[in-house]
């Protein structure tokens, strides 16, 4: 029987690291894969607390900007105005947040050149066949004389399918983006982030395994965990090939007679973290983004605290 996940089953590899300094020293930052918009790096000797307000930060706390309201002209699609409307709020836009300010507390009656920018959408069929509409009908329109010398403006991918446009019917409409932050709405998230704890897995006795248990263990991973080698005459013994492809696997629980030769711990200091942008920022852009964020708000804590303390020195 499969038993409950008991603190047991957690590692250190620095367990003497329990101050800024001593984390300081351990501290390490490796690097395994960047691929376009994905980014896939251990954090070694870093608390989880700690590599989670990283990951929060990322998701909630770095600008971009996303289609906040749609005014419709004209709609006589199947599609009522609500559901294209929520389409549109989930497409990536190509722009600089740098560029834009935020719109203060919520207020989109004051809109403008600094704040927004403004697309429009006008297609009609006038064909016998049903259309396709895609992002690519959204047309950027420059606001005033600053946003007429920015880099070109426009969704992040041409292709993303809106709607459909029986013959005779069209749509006409126009779309203001804003700034925001994940926080407020998942929207404004520049990407996602995660992390998992590396595992250590130990095997004792397994090469007195039939094939059939060997392969059962296999199985119990993912692909890539486990290697079987073929001995002569046939036998199969497995082995660890790569830890860092589990993903704390724990269907090896459920088979009695390999369970007791497999040891299964996580490295509460060692975790493999991954970025996946939707494309707009760069993944180790968001990284550094969220450091920076992440020192800001330090800084501003610590300001705030040495003040409290230095009110109440006073007072006493």
């Amino acid at each position: 029987m499969s038993t409950l996940q008991q603190f047991t089953d957690y590692v250190y590899r620095f367990p003497e690291c329990q101050t800024c300094e001593d984390t300081l020293q351990a501290l390490k930052v490796e690097v395994h894969r960047i691929v376009p918009n994905e980014l896939e790096f251990d954090i070694i000797g870093l608390k989880p607390y700690v590599v989670n307000a990283i990951r929060q930060t990322i998701l909630n706390d770095i600008p971009t900007m996303a289609i906040e309201d749609v005014y419709f002209h004209k709609n006589t699609s199947m599609f009522n105005s609500d559901y294209i409307s929520q389409r549109l709020a989930l497409i990536p836009i190509k722009a600089d947040p740098n560029d834009f300010k935020f719109v203060q507390s919520g207020d989109t009656s004051k809109l403008n050149s600094d704040n927004s920018i403004v697309f429009n959408m006008t297609e009609s069929n006038s064909g016998k066949d049903v259309i396709k509409v895609y992002t690519e009908s959204l047309v950027w329109e420059p606001v005033g004389e600053k946003q007429s010398q920015l880099e070109p403006i426009k969704p992040l991918f041409d292709k993303i399918p809106l709607l459909c446009l029986k013959p005779t019917e069209e749509i006409s409409c126009r779309v203001f983006c804003i700034k925001g932050l994940g926080r407020n709405h998942m929207k404004f998230s520049p990407g996602f982030a995660r992390y998992c704890f590396l595992s250590q897995i130990d095997l004792t006795g397994c090469a007195n395994f039939s094939n059939d248990m060997a392969l059962k263990l296999q199985a119990s991973f993912p692909p890539g965990v486990i290697k079987l080698n073929q001995m002569p005459g046939g036998k199969l013994v497995p082995t660890v090939d790569n830890a860092r492809m589990d993903r704390h696997s724990r269907s090896f629980r459920n088979f009695e007679d390999i369970e007791k030769n497999i040891s299964v711990k996580y490295y509460r200091d060692h975790m493999i973290f991954t970025v996946e942008s939707y494309g707009v920022i760069e993944p180790e852009k968001m990284v550094i983004s969220a450091l920076s964020i992440l020192k800001y708000k330090y800084i501003l804590w610590r300001n705030h605290i040495t003040n409290v303390k230095n009110a109440a020195i006073k007072k006493a």
